[in-house]
């Protein structure tokens, strides 16, 4: 029976975070950021408080003999869980109504393309989201051309993460080619956590 009942709540400790992120055990907390405001620090905290939630759970399991005992352990060790995921899904939702729309500096070392009014457009688990405008200067082959490179980096240049954005293709049978003009770009994203993540200062394009 308890190992029924530490199996049914092994889970704990596991990152809700989990689409976009791998570990942090560095940790950023009570930092803030022009443009994504106190996300990291929420996610930080997040992560520490079910670090702790997972030790107790081990702990509980380990020293509890009493089934009753460890049944209510448990119990209070689930809802624990979902205060403190509560706790930080408000704290993201309300970050995202507050940034919504806040634009991001933009560089462009991309001569075959144009960018504009890259803004924060969601916070959805443990990303943050950045939409744009996109102007193709010229035809391009389908390939992997509708995938465009990024680095998101801090005032000096250091790269905080680099990865392609996607350009948003209205459907056609048959494409074989991007024709030029405008478009929207999505999937600019910073994953979290990420300890550099509140120094973020600009988005940069690449060939």
């Amino acid at each position: 029976m308890k190992k029924k009942i530490c199996k049914s709540v092994i889970g704990l400790g596991i990152l809700f975070f989990v689409s976009c992120s791998g570990s942090d055990k560095s940790g950023s907390t009570s930092k803030t950021n022009e443009f994504i405001g106190d996300v990291p620090s929420i996610i930080a905290e997040y992560n520490d408080a079910q670090q702790k939630l997972k030790e107790e759970e081990k702990k509980k399991g380990e020293t509890v003999k009493n089934k009753d005992d460890l049944i209510k352990a448990m119990t209070e060790l689930v809802k624990k869980d979902e205060e403190i995921k509560q706790k930080a899904k408000g704290a993201l939702k309300k970050a995202e109504t507050e940034l919504k729309g806040k634009l991001l500096p933009v560089v462009n070392n991309n001569p075959d393309i144009e960018v504009s009014d890259v803004k924060l457009s969601q916070i959805n688990k443990a990303c943050i989201y950045f939409n744009g405008n996109i102007t193709l200067r010229k035809n391009m082959d389908l390939g992997n051309s509708e995938w465009v490179k990024y680095q998101l980096q801090d005032k000096e240049g250091n790269v905080i993460e680099e990865s392609k954005a996607n350009i948003k293709l209205p459907y056609e049978f048959g494409r074989k080619d991007i024709k030029e003009g405008n478009y929207e770009l999505v999937d600019i994203k910073l994953k979290l956590p990420n300890p550099e993540a509140f120094k973020l200062a600009k988005i940069v394009f690449i060939p």
